[in-house]
């Protein structure tokens, strides 16, 4: 978007873009978020890192488990 047709805020508002690697695959976040700063930042990404963290330890608990 031409930085003429920007309100005041979306000029100041900071752009995060959140990625994600899980195991060897690399999620890219093409869309971005605008959010007031990184502590905002921290708080949109954590729950889904977390949610990431968790599918792994399931996944990796079922293969051991399985495998037994």
């Amino acid at each position: 978007m031409p930085r003429s047709s920007l309100t005041k805020e979306e000029e100041t508002t900071p752009r995060f873009y959140i990625n994600f690697q899980n195991g060897g695959e690399i999620v890219k976040d093409d869309v971005g978020q605008d959010l007031p700063g990184i502590e905002d930042a921290k708080a949109i990404a954590m729950p889904s890192a977390r949610e990431l963290v968790a599918d792994n330890v399931k996944k990796a608990t079922c293969t051991h488990t399985r495998g037994s």
